[in-house]
């Protein structure tokens, strides 16, 4: 990496610019392992940014919600055999072996976020996964509706529009 390479630190970053920058700074570290220190790279929880030091101050790099899809992993959940309600940014397993299973997507939801639900045992064949968005007041691509999960080990992950559109299968 060229030392004369510049990149714009004050503006605003989409996915893809986040992208390259994070890329950027992994290749800038492999490259000067002293740059990392240099930097002085930080994430601020009571404002969700992460800022570097420029020399003299603390200057933001990135909102957290432009890292957003960086940040791909559901945290798994206990299994479940039962009806139950989604949580946001969890990932369901759902063990339908021995009855028909439905699921509410998470109350109250907010744009961006995201669940999955997964057959756990590959018996959705036998008895469904329903994810019933219609019976929770919510929608799928703008309609109150329902998502059937029927084929043996089966996944399905969701992620909130917000609005008249609600949510939509993201996977």
């Amino acid at each position: 990496m060229s030392s004369s390479t510049n990149i714009p630190l004050n503006k605003s970053l989409d996915g893809q610019g986040i992208n390259y920058l994070l890329n950027w700074l992994l290749d800038a570290v492999s490259d000067n392992p002293g740059l990392a220190e240099a930097l002085q790279l930080k994430f601020n929880t009571a404002d969700n940014r992460l800022k570097y030091h420029d020399g003299n101050e603390l200057r933001t790099l990135a909102l957290l919600s432009d890292l957003e899809p960086f940040a791909l992993e559901l945290v798994v959940a206990t299994e479940a055999t039962a009806d139950f309600t989604a949580a946001v940014g969890s990932l369901h397993p759902v063990n339908c072996s021995a009855e028909v299973v439905t699921v509410n997507p998470p109350d109250s939801p907010t744009a961006g976020d995201r669940f999955g639900v997964v057959d756990s045992r590959a018996t959705s064949d036998t008895n469904k996964i329903t994810v019933d968005f219609a019976g929770a007041g919510q929608s799928l691509y703008g309609s109150p509706d329902t998502f059937v999960l029927n084929e043996a080990g089966a996944y399905a992950e969701f992620k909130y529009l917000g609005g008249a559109i609600g949510w939509m299968v993201s996977n």
